[in-house]
């Protein structure tokens, strides 16, 4: 994908690790607050073995995999400075569910191909 030309209206969508999380929300019926289990992008870290002497080392967990769905709105050259791409992100939760803010994100276009080659990290999915 790091060869592939950038374009004004493209839409790239991209496997991104999910992790269950708690949020706290309103029950206007019962007029009280209550916990929710709802996904959050991103990994958790377990340890792999607490039994070994120097502690076990941290591995990086996700329960499912989702979407970060990028879509370019427009490529811009500014004179000699790097190529800037203007763009918006939402994600798509392992349940199809999209959410996000469509806050217009400004970036290189060489930093924007390095998040669109997949997860910085790596991961095993629980």
């Amino acid at each position: 994908m790091n060869r592939e030309a950038l374009e004004a209206g493209q839409v790239l969508e991209v496997v991104h690790p999910f992790t269950w999380d708690k949020a706290t929300v309103y029950d206007e019926k019962a007029d009280a607050t209550k916990e929710i289990k709802t996904w959050r992008p991103g990994l958790r870290f377990e340890l792999e073995d607490q039994a070994s002497p120097d502690g076990g080392r941290g591995i990086a967990v996700a329960e499912a995999e989702g979407l970060q769905i990028f879509t370019i709105v427009s490529l811009h050259k500014p004179g000699r400075y790097p190529e800037r791409v203007f763009y918006t992100r939402e994600w798509q939760d392992p349940d199809g569910k999209r959410f996000g803010k469509l806050h217009l994100r400004v970036t290189t276009t060489v930093a924007l191909r390095r998040r669109i080659n997949g997860y910085a990290y790596e991961y095993e999915v629980a």
